[in-house]
């Protein structure tokens, strides 16, 4: 017998992982892997998550009659009635206000359906973890029935580096007091959690779900060697923070300068504000490529390396996986402790410490350039490290916890 469950994200219809495109949205990823199986889902949108791109339109797998339209003047009544009518058992609101969750909150006390809350949390985004935190609090105690599971899933933790240490433990603190349980990305954050937190962390305050490869197939590692190009990548969000592209364009205006680097290419795919600004930049640079997300999926079958110069990010980098499963051979900086668990050092990959000088980036970069018997050899470690991320497993984990709910 399948189990209900309705879905509600403010972006839910952004890109989709298991296409190509923004892995950090893993609603739709969980929709997908778990599509067929014993869930059945139903989505609750506001007007923003509906609009979706051109290009991606195709991807939304709802049925619209089981669909329910979260607007301004949405009433408590409707959203039961929807809940009644469908049999749902299991809400699971991802990334919303405060408004939304008290609509649902009151909607569920109708029913004898539990509500499961989740939130990337960033660590920076000290306002909107207050916010959310107390708002799961306020949730708790007006709940009628009891029935509210609340989780956070936590990316990224070392996060001492801007924000002050006081506010970032009560912060935590804010988290775990208004959570059933606290979703994980690694439990190489754990001992970070536990020294922030000043105790111990038992086992039944958080689950483990890492995440998953956007892809089921991985790239042929016999065809490594034929397939792949001079060409390295840079994917993201064209901001300072998320991307560093004035880094990474310096490093690679350096590295154009020897003749011999004149046959390689740097692609950089993604989009943002800031993508005219940076394009304009780059005109009197020799080989360099700009493109959208639709040729994401081309990149990773032709390209060599993935580099990744940003020195401060708020989650795991969400292309970092696809690109290894695709044979590419990282070099990024220790971003998140994360990173050694999934790169290997020099064995299928380059990790440089966060504070490492542009000239020890150019040099690991230029160490894959040269030496394409290492390339080739890395790359197949590379894809071989990345299936430990499968989406099979990503789905058995929130199968899981889904079941134990």
């Amino acid at each position: 017998m399948q189990t209900n469950i309705l879905l509600y994200t403010d972006n839910l219809l952004t890109y989709t992982a298991a296409n190509g495109g923004l892995v950090e949205n893993y609603c739709i990823t969980l929709l997908q892997l778990l599509r067929g199986s014993d869930f059945h889902f139903f989505n609750a949108y506001n007007r923003n998550s509906y609009q979706t791109d051109n290009e991606h339109k195709n991807n939304f797998y709802f049925n619209p009659t089981e669909c329910f339209h979260v607007r301004k003047d949405s009433t408590v009544e409707e959203l039961a009635l929807f809940i009644s009518k469908y049999r749902i058992k299991i809400i699971h609101i991802h990334q919303c206000g405060a408004d939304s969750l008290n609509l649902f909150r009151k909607a569920a006390n109708r029913s004898d359906c539990i509500i499961i809350t989740t939130c990337h949390s960033k660590p920076y985004s000290l306002l909107l973890n207050y916010t959310f935190s107390y708002c799961l609090r306020k949730m708790r105690q007006v709940s009628l029935k009891g029935k509210i599971l609340l989780l956070k899933r936590l990316l990224m933790l070392n996060s001492n580096r801007k924000s002050a240490a006081d506010k970032i433990q009560s912060m935590y603190h804010a988290i775990f007091s208004s959570s059933d349980r606290v979703i994980i990305s690694s439990e190489c954050f754990v001992p970070e959690m536990e020294r922030i937190l000043q105790r111990e962390i038992s086992g039944n305050e958080y689950q483990v779900i890492s995440p998953c490869v956007p892809y089921k197939r991985y790239f042929p590692e016999e065809f490594v060697k034929r397939i792949k190009l001079n060409e390295i990548a840079v994917i993201g969000i064209f901001d300072e923070t998320r991307l560093n592209l004035k880094r990474i364009i310096d490093i690679w205006t350096r590295i154009q300068a020897t003749p011999k680097y004149i046959g390689w290419v740097l692609r950089i795919i993604g989009k943002g504000v800031s993508y005219s600004e940076y394009k304009k930049k780059i005109l009197t640079s020799k080989n360099i490529i700009f493109e959208n997300f639709s040729q994401l999926e081309s990149c990773y079958n032709t390209a060599s390396i993935y580099i990744s110069a940003a020195e401060l990010v708020d989650t795991i980098d969400p292309f970092l996986l696809g690109a290894m499963q695709n044979g590419l051979v990282p070099v990024v900086y220790n971003t998140s402790e994360q990173y050694s668990e999934i790169i290997d050092n020099e064995c299928n990959g380059f990790i440089l410490p966060v504070n490492s000088d542009e000239e020890n980036f150019e040099e690991k970069l230029c160490c894959l350039m040269d030496d394409e018997e290492l390339r080739n050899k890395m790359a197949k470690h590379a894809i071989a490290g990345s299936k430990k991320y499968s989406q099979q497993k990503f789905k058995d984990s929130y199968a899981k916890l889904y079941s134990q709910i």
